[in-house]
């Protein structure tokens, strides 16, 4: 816990030295800098103060308490940079209240981002911002002007990136694949981190697996083949299924969402016994064992095949990004649907079963 404590802390203060980087004598009056700079360090203790309270709270009312009063601090400190950014949001003081605010006030932060955007999109600084800016009012046109205007690589790289998972999630498969390729072609070997096995991790491997999915796993597409393991360890096949509606359930057990599917699965799984429907639910889960055990309290009379979190395989292939994750594919092994649950999921099959008739 003081570990994480400890690289919380740091990432709070490290506000400070980024707003200084690329100060200049005579690039602002002094006084908003200086004004810019008190901000920050204000706000740096309050963030420390309420990192401290939060690591010693052992209620939840002790939790709220942490956050009311980290937002009371904040407050007074973004209507003071605001300021500095209504008197001139094109200086260089005013691209750090901006970098503040788009940091410390999401409520606000919309606005920020398209200032940024329109003014500052060329400075190192707006750099730390890429990777939350894409969940925010305002961020993907200021994920464009960085990528149009930065000379820095791996922002570009990044930006690029997070406009295609963005394109992905809103369903603009022709935007995201744009963006993916974009990545293929330019910034492929670009380094964004490392897996826990310490293997470096680059933009060209990510965007490989979202275009994967755009290409292959589209609605109307035939399912690719899947080679996983059954819970007695021998290897299975999607493609043995062939002639039977399916329903890919992949899931892990300290899923909340997953465990509250199963008494319908329990249900649907025994009304249509006697028909052409398989039901296979591929877990995440770490371990094995951890499955099986679930499995021994939990009656899921259905096919099970384990994956793991190992980085490869099916879940790596198949870009999966969140659990549940569902495939519902026809007889033909055609995808026809992807993230239905309950009883519109129930319903889906029960057409495609009319279909095989």
């Amino acid at each position: 816990m003081k570990r994480v404590f400890a690289a919380a802390a740091a990432a709070a203060m490290m506000i400070v030295p980024m707003l200084r980087a690329d100060d200049k004598p005579g690039d602002v009056n002094s006084g908003r800098v200086q004004e810019m700079r008190q901000i920050t360090q204000e706000y740096a203790k309050a963030r420390q103060a309420y990192l401290q309270a939060m690591q010693s709270a052992t209620t939840n009312e002790a939790r709220a308490e942490a956050s009311k009063n980290q937002a009371t601090a904040t407050v007074p400190l973004v209507a003071r940079a605001q300021k500095l950014i209504d008197a001139n949001a094109k200086d260089a003081a005013s691209l750090d209240a901006l970098v503040f605010v788009a940091t410390a006030s999401p409520r606000t932060a919309g606005k920020a981002l398209e200032l940024l955007a329109e003014h500052h999109a060329a400075s190192p600084k707006v750099v730390a911002l890429i990777n939350t800016a894409g969940q925010l009012p305002g961020g993907e046109a200021f994920l464009k002007a960085v990528l149009e205007k930065n000379s820095d690589s791996k922002a570009k790289g990044v930006c690029c990136y997070q406009l295609g998972v963005s394109s992905h999630r809103r369903n603009d498969e022709k935007a995201a694949e744009t963006y993916f390729s974009r990545i293929e072609k330019e910034f492929a070997a670009v380094e964004i981190g490392k897996t826990r096995a310490g293997k470096v991790v680059t933009l060209g491997e990510q965007a490989k697996k979202y275009l994967f999915e755009i290409r292959n796993l589209a609605i109307g597409k035939t399912a690719p083949e899947i080679v996983s393991h059954d819970l007695t360890g021998a290897a299975t096949k999607l493609s043995a299924l062939r002639g039977k509606v399916v329903v890919l359930d992949i899931w892990a057990t300290w899923c909340p969402p997953c465990r509250a599917m199963i008494p319908h699965e329990r249900e649907m799984v025994e009304k249509l016994k006697d028909r052409p429907f398989a039901l296979v639910s591929i877990s995440a889960d770490e371990k094995k064992e951890t499955l099986t055990q679930f499995l021994e309290k939990e009656p899921m009379p259905w096919t099970h095949w384990w994956e793991g979190n190992t980085g490869k395989g099916m879940l790596n292939d198949w870009n999966i990004q969140f659990f549940p994750t569902i495939y519902v594919i026809d007889a033909k092994g055609v995808i026809r649907h992807k993230g239905l649950r309950g009883k519109a999921m129930e319903e889906a099959v029960e057409k495609l079963l009319s279909e095989t008739k």
